[in-house]
């Protein structure tokens, strides 16, 4: 009978290891996901900050050339300027007043192009 008693309390014992290892294994496996998240998160911030960089340079080269703006304008927002943005708007917007793709956008983005 003591016999019996000892086996039942190495199973607990080897159960709750058994838990306690699931426990450790599966919070570290949620920790390595959640770091190739941030990883890929920075990593796409840095390619918008890339194309972001690229289109003022081209904005630069080509001030008249409205969809350059909208592009450029689009990036800005995506990056939280909100400010450039606008600016890059207004610019777009001074070429080509009416365009209704311009306001659509605009709107989407959240950024008023009234005066």
């Amino acid at each position: 009978m003591a016999e019996i008693k000892i086996i039942i309390h190495q199973n607990r014992l080897a159960a709750l290891l058994v838990l306690l290892l699931t426990i450790i294994f599966m919070t570290s496996l949620a920790t390595i996901f959640k770091e190739k998240r941030i990883a890929q998160l920075w990593e796409t911030r840095r390619d918008k900050e890339d194309k972001l960089e690229k289109l003022v340079e081209l904005s630069i080269q080509y001030p008249d050339y409205r969809d350059l703006l909208y592009r450029l304008a689009i990036s800005q927002s995506e990056l939280g300027n909100d400010e450039a943005a606008k600016e890059a708007f207004a610019r777009a917007r001074y070429l080509d007043p009416n365009n209704e793709t311009l306001i659509k956008i605009a709107d989407s983005l959240g950024i008023s192009l009234s005066n």
